[in-house]
């Protein structure tokens, strides 16, 4: 199982952790939150060239790790 939390990004404000089978499942869950919770911050965080935008995918997946199932 795999999982990412906003405290993994360096973000802090938020203790919600996305949690799936593979890494396209959490980053996927974890955008979802992002844009219902958090839009705000989505706003102020877009980026604005294809470079933002791929550092910032690559941030994420490579925040996400790898957990015990319970």
């Amino acid at each position: 199982m795999k999982s990412l939390s906003r405290q993994d990004l360096g973000i802090p404000g938020c203790g919600y952790a996305a949690k799936g089978e593979t890494v396209e499942d959490v980053k996927e869950i974890m955008f979802e939150h992002a844009s219902l919770e958090h839009p705000d911050f989505i706003e102020r965080t877009l980026a604005t060239t294809l470079e933002e935008a791929e550092a910032a995918e690559a941030a994420v997946l490579g925040a996400i790790k790898d957990v015990e199932r319970f």
